[in-house]
C-alpha cells in the first residue's frame, strides 16, 4: 500500500504534482494551496470543473441513499413508491434527452412536476400551470396510467416526496441551477447504461413507426 506522502499514514490516492507522490484525499482538501503550493492545472484544485462535477455527484448519491431510507422510515409502499419514483424521472430524463440535453433548469423541472401533481389531484388546482415538460410528462403518465400496470395515487405520492428533495438538493437558487438534472443524468445512465442508446433507438422507431416509446424499468 502506498502512503501519503504528506502525512505518511493514511492511504494515498491522488497523483499531487507539487508533492511529487501520492497523497490521500484528506490531506489533499485541507492543504491544497497552504501548505502545499498547487500549480493551476492540478486537477483536484476546487475551481476545477471536473473535480466540482465529481464531488457533487458524490453528494447526490449520499442525498439519494438518505432520501430512500426516510421514505422506508415512514413504512410506505416502498418497493412500489421507488417504481413511481424512477418512472417520473425517467419521464424527466427522456425530455432533457428530447432537448438534446440543454436549456433546462431545476426550476422548470419543479414547475413540471407541479403542474402533473396538480393533475393527479381530485381537487382543481388553479395555480399550476401548463408547461411544455409538464404536458409532456402527462402525457406519458396518462399513457402509463391506461395500462393499469401503475397507479394514479402513488405517483402523485412519489412526486409529493420528490418536490422537496430537489427543492433542497439544489437550494434557493432553482432558476440557475441544474444541480438536480444534471446528476439525475448521471444517476440514471450508471444504472441503466444502455438507456441513452435505448431512447435513440425509440425515437428512431417513433418517427418511423409513430408509436409511443415504451418505459424501461431496471
Amino acid at each position: 500500500m502506498s502512503k501519503c506522502v504528506y502525512c505518511h499514514s493514511r492511504k494515498g490516492k491522488r497523483q499531487c504534482p507539487s508533492l511529487e507522490g501520492i497523497i490521500c484525499s484528506q490531506c489533499c482538501g485541507s492543504h491544497r494551496q497552504k501548505e502545499i503550493r498547487c500549480p493551476s492545472d492540478c486537477s483536484y484544485l476546487n475551481g476545477d470543473p471536473r473535480f466540482n462535477e465529481e464531488r457533487q455527484f458524490d453528494l447526490f448519491l449520499k442525498e439519494r441513499l438518505e432520501f430512500r431510507y426516510r421514505l422506508r422510515d415512514k413504512q410506505l409502499q416502498i418497493d412500489l413508491i421507488e417504481t413511481h419514483l424512477f418512472v417520473v424521472e425517467y419521464m424527466v430524463y427522456h425530455y432533457y434527452f428530447s432537448k438534446d440535453f440543454s436549456g433546462m433548469n431545476d426550476g422548470d423541472i419543479m414547475d413540471a412536476l407541479q403542474f402533473v401533481r396538480g393533475k393527479l389531484s381530485r381537487v382543481t388546482l388553479m395555480d399550476r400551470v401548463e408547461t411544455p415538460m409538464g404536458k409532456f410528462i402527462w402525457s406519458r403518465m396518462s399513457r402509463e396510467l391506461q395500462t393499469g400496470k401503475l397507479h394514479e395515487d402513488l405517483f402523485g405520492t412519489a412526486i409529493d416526496k420528490l418536490l422537496p428533495f430537489i427543492k433542497e438538493f439544489t437550494g434557493s437558487a432553482l432558476i440557475a441551477s441544474d444541480k438536480y438534472i444534471k446528476n439525475l443524468v448521471k444517476e440514471l445512465e450508471m444504472k441503466v447504461p444502455e438507456l441513452r442508446e435505448n431512447l435513440k433507438a425509440e425515437k428512431q422507431e417513433e418517427q418511423s413507426e409513430q408509436e409511443p416509446s415504451r418505459i424501461i424499468i431496471p
